[in-house]
């Protein structure tokens, strides 16, 4: 449920992406909101990318672990804190 909420949101974030971090930025009434921007990392990125209406936890994190140097559990649980941490600044708009 918090990842459709999330993909359901994510058109309302203005992003870019400078080397390989990507800064998100709120959007609200078509205006960007530069005191609530939020800066990913390259794995933040991917993950921000990966997901859409129908992703889980299972398929971002074979996602990761097919992508990053990195083993199931250590990248199901950060995904997991991620998540979270995506899901409160994406409710903030």
């Amino acid at each position: 449920m918090i990842l459709k909420r999330i993909a359901q949101k994510k058109n309302l974030f203005a992003q870019s992406t400078v080397g390989k971090e990507t800064i998100l930025v709120p959007l609200r009434d078509s205006v960007a909101n530069m005191n609530e921007m939020v800066t990913l990392n390259e794995p933040g990125s991917f993950i921000w990318d990966k997901i859409t209406i129908s992703s889980t936890i299972e398929s971002l994190t074979k996602e990761v672990v097919d992508n990053f140097e990195v083993d199931e559990q250590t990248a199901k649980t950060d995904i997991n804190s991620f998540v979270q941490k995506l899901y409160q600044f994406t409710e903030t708009v």
